[in-house]
This record gives structure tokens, C-alpha cells and sequence, in this order.
């Protein structure tokens, strides 16, 4: 029952996250993201991917996926995040905001897998080069029943 819990929520995101994406796309360009780092309370590394999208003059939405590398079983994150840009007037982007993420871990062995519902706290800058690649650092807190930290490196193009 949770697995099909579980595939529900991915389904709806997904399907929610195309309807977004292509009304966006419509309105102006956005650009696709990798990203990785470590979830410091777990110690365990992450890599993921995102779209950022523009919705406003200074505010994007930015769906993301995370895989966290656990040791004892698979651990996923979900997001919705958007954030403001503060302008900067250089070549350095800087942010905050915050989002919704569902956090899903499945260990090895028998199907007790969890998902929960998080609220997610972002900051991070960004730094413009003469190409399209735009290298970023982020924090992101993830307020949960298992509050973590992760911190992230990543690229958008």
C-alpha cells in the first residue's frame, strides 16, 4: 500500500511539474540543472537534476530530484522550490527561498519504506560566465521529522 502511496505522489509531481513546465516555457526559456553534494547529518552524498524556470522578473521556480547514496537501502527527494534572485548588478546571482519537497526512503529488506512531506529553506549564488554554464553553490534545510542540512554544488546550462 505505501508503494502505490508512494507511486501516486510521483505520478501527480511529475505530471505536475510537465503542466508547469510547459506554460512556462511558453512565457520565456529556462535552463536545465545537475547538481550534487552531501546531506551533512547523514554524511552521504547526493546528485540530482532540476529545471529552473523564470515566473516572474526576479523569481523562478526550480523542480528538482535528488538521489541520496545511503549505505542501507535508497533514499529520494521530490521538490518544488522557487526562489528570488536579488539583484546584484554583476555577474553573481544571489538567492533565497524555499519549497515543498517529499522525501522517500526505502531500506534494504523488508517494504518499510517512509515518505514524508518537508519544507524546504534555500540561499545560494550563482556566477555568470561568458559561456551559458552558469556554475552555483546552494544550502538548502529541509525541515521534516528528519531535519538535514545538505550543501550543493551544481551547474545549470
Amino acid at each position: 500500500m505505501r508503494n502505490n502511496k508512494f507511486l501516486y505522489l510521483i505520478i501527480v509531481s511529475f505530471i505536475f511539474l510537465q503542466i508547469t513546465s510547459e506554460n512556462i516555457n511558453a512565457q520565456s526559456k529556462g535552463a536545465f540543472g545537475i547538481r550534487t553534494g552531501i546531506y551533512t547529518d547523514l554524511s552521504d552524498l547526493f546528485i540530482g537534476g532540476e529545471y529552473l524556470a523564470p515566473i516572474g522578473s526576479r523569481i523562478f521556480l526550480n523542480p528538482n530530484i535528488e538521489y541520496i547514496f545511503v549505505a542501507d537501502g535508497s533514499y529520494w527527494t521530490f521538490n518544488l522550490d522557487a526562489h528570488y534572485d536579488f539583484p546584484t548588478y554583476s555577474d553573481v546571482y544571489v538567492w533565497t527561498g524555499g519549497g515543498i519537497g517529499i522525501l522517500h526512503f526505502s531500506p534494504k529488506g523488508p517494504p518499510d519504506a517512509t515518505t514524508n512531506v518537508g519544507l524546504n529553506l534555500l540561499f545560494g549564488l550563482g556566477f555568470g560566465t561568458a559561456s551559458t554554464i552558469i556554475p552555483y553553490v546552494q544550502g538548502k534545510a529541509i525541515i521534516s521529522d528528519n531535519t538535514d542540512f545538505e550543501f550543493g554544488l551544481g551547474i545549470r546550462f
